[in-house]
């Protein structure tokens, strides 16, 4: 079950080809997002980001990290796989 205080990030689709939706019900809190490498080569950052974000990133194929770090000092990481 989901309440109002649970973070819900969505990542879709999974896999993609580098464009995909990140939905999240907690957006006003986030401070930082960043998607990385499995090797932790930061590809992305950015610090704003809506309930619905749209990403077009040219990346290669392969895994990666999304992580939102939020003001209170939580984090979630999800983890993505680009398919060309």
């Amino acid at each position: 079950t989901n309440t109002d205080n649970e973070n819900y990030i969505e990542v879709f689709p999974n896999p993609n080809n580098g464009n995909f939706f990140i939905i999240t019900n907690n957006f006003n809190n986030v401070k930082n997002i960043s998607i990385q490498t499995i090797d932790g080569k930061i590809v992305y950052q950015n610090n704003k980001i809506n309930y619905k974000t749209e990403f077009n990133l040219d990346l290669n194929e392969g895994l990666y990290f999304i992580k939102i770090f939020e003001g209170n000092g939580f984090s979630t990481t999800k983890k993505i796989l680009i398919q060309k």
